[in-house]
């Protein structure tokens, strides 16, 4: 058996470890910490693919414990020595990326600010050992066919200043747990919810509006205009249906690029035209579940993209039930899609959903 880390939202161990439990077969989970989870399972284990990726880890890694002495200055050389071990027994190839980090607001004083001072100093002392390479992160951030989804990574997280896990692992195992994070949203923006569309944009690597054409988007339950005005600066064309009122500035901003459909967003009539569908209304998960359905099957939209709000205690239970519920209805309903679900960084009580590459 082998030691796992699994990093989560504060507050969602209980949810991350019921999704381990029920994807990673084999695996016997141990304490849960704040924004963790640790687990040992078969050096094998993979969560099981037919089902996605996982929603409330935002990031899985087989690791090597470390525990320094009470008083200890030097924890560089102790790492080091670590990880020249494990490459040797792994055979692995020297690392091209080094990420540093601590649990998601952790609640250890001054632990995020130390992780990100002492990666420069280990990076350092790594460089002097010819423990690492460096790479531009642009060589890293390539399609697969590149050199690069062959490369390592060095991944270091502290739990504690004197405990932290190791873990080299293929590059391209840790890119998408890269891309997830905060997000600036604009200076003039409507509100913070622009930040929630961005970073799902980055995450699961959607296409913008700009990348070919004028599209159309249609944002439901728009007001004040976060997400709208996001979708505006990435070159969409936006139907916002709310029956709020929208930002002012940004509707005189973008004049002949918005309209304002003064309506609920169940029962806006299903737009055939639209490219793109993002919904951020604050409803029930699963009549949430019911609409978007109906306009996956209903129209010619390719991507949606919807958060699901969490009341409910149950919180894995409930999107499995209405991740079930979409795959199921689309399965049957058009010839194929791709349904993700992910708890991003900018998301609190929520879930995003993506649905894409839909073809009817």
């Amino acid at each position: 058996m082998a030691r796992w880390l699994a990093l989560c939202r504060p507050g969602f161990e209980r949810d991350a470890a019921a999704e381990l439990a029920d994807r990673l077969l084999g695996s016997q989970l141990g304490p849960l910490g704040h924004g963790f989870v640790e687990l040992v399972a078969p050096p094998d284990a993979t969560p099981d693919p037919e089902r996605g990726g996982l929603c409330f880890v935002s990031d899985l890694m087989r690791v090597t414990w470390l525990d320094f002495q009470p008083g200890v200055t030097d924890r560089a050389g102790p790492l080091c020595d670590l990880v020249s071990a494990i490459r040797n027994a792994k055979g692995s190839e020297v690392p091209v990326e080094l990420r540093v980090l601590c649990p998601e607001s952790s609640q250890v004083a001054g632990l995020e600010k130390f992780c990100g001072s002492f990666s420069n100093a280990l990076r350092s002392v790594l460089k002097k050992r010819d423990l690492i390479t460096v790479r531009a992160q642009k060589a890293l951030d390539t399609d697969d066919g590149d050199e690069s989804s062959h490369s390592v990574s060095l991944v270091v997280v502290f739990i504690s200043f004197h405990r932290c896990a190791i873990c080299l692992r293929p590059w391209k195992d840790g890119a998408q747990a890269a891309r997830r994070g905060r997000v600036s949203r604009g200076h003039d923006a409507p509100s913070r919810s622009g930040s929630k569309l961005a970073e799902a944009f980055r995450f699961f690597q959607i296409p913008t509006g700009d990348s070919g054409g004028v599209r159309l988007a249609v944002d439901l339950g728009a007001a004040p205009g976060g997400w709208t005005a996001f979708l505006l600066e990435k070159g969409f064309m936006v139907h916002a249906v709310d029956n709020g009122p929208m930002d002012p500035i940004l509707m005189e901003r973008y004049s002949g690029k918005v309209i304002h459909v003064r309506e609920d967003a169940f029962r806006f009539a299903v737009d055939k035209a639209a490219d793109l569908l993002v919904c951020d209304v604050v409803d029930q998960p699963a009549r949430v579940t019911d609409l978007m359905l109906r306009w996956a099957l209903q129209s010619q939209v390719k991507t949606l993209v919807f958060n699901l709000k969490l009341p409910m205690k149950l919180c894995y239970e409930e999107i499995s039930i209405c991740l079930a519920k979409l795959r199921s209805g689309l399965d049957a309903g058009v010839s194929s899609h791709r349904t993700e679900a992910h708890q991003l960084f900018h998301d609190r009580k929520e879930v995003t959903v993506v649905i894409s590459h839909i073809i009817r």
